[in-house]
């Protein structure tokens, strides 16, 4: 029987955060070792067309070495092609919990995550705080979205690197 490999939905916040300029603060660091235990564990990573589009769009912004990150996964054939997942009508319910432009606008450009997420693991990692606490709100009145798990390497207490170690249970 062979070990099912668990689909990860990795935001570009993360691979920005590895810094270009090879400066080392703590998320920098966070964010290394979070590629480095994906890439060793044996994880895939989900790649939607908006997804693909989005890691190309700040390709210039990544570090040299999260774009080495993403071509090694490539080659492992590792990155999970899981095409177009817009979901118009998910998308609408997502908007109507909320009549803050500001919030709407916010969860918008991460549509493209959860989507990804639920064709996939369900699962997210992202630096992106206010999308995950508008995601959560949200969830209150949309079941569908309840079930993803969207973690944080800059929040300590998700012990985020201990967890993907340990296979990311739910």
């Amino acid at each position: 029987m062979t070990k099912k490999t668990k689909t990860l939905v990795v935001d570009t916040s993360v691979a920005r955060a590895v810094r270009k300029d090879g400066t080392f603060d703590l998320i920098a660091v966070r964010c290394r070792q979070l590629l480095d235990v994906i890439l060793s564990n044996d994880y895939q990573i989900a790649m939607s067309r908006e997804i693909e589009s989005e890691w190309k769009k700040w390709r210039g912004f990544h570090s040299t070495f999260a774009s080495k990150w993403l071509v090694e996964m490539a080659k492992r054939d590792r990155v999970h092609d899981v095409g177009d997942v817009v979901d118009d009508n998910l998308r609408n319910a997502i908007l109507a919990t909320t009549k803050n432009p500001s919030i709407r606008t916010a969860m918008q450009k991460d549509f493209l995550l959860l989507e990804a997420a639920l064709a996939t693991d369900k699962t997210i990692l992202s630096r992106d705080k206010k999308s995950r606490k508008y995601f959560r709100q949200a969830a209150v009145l949309i079941d569908k979205i309840r079930e993803i798990i969207w973690a944080n390497p800059d929040e300590q207490e998700d012990k985020i690197i201990i967890w993907l170690k340990n296979g990311a249970p739910i």
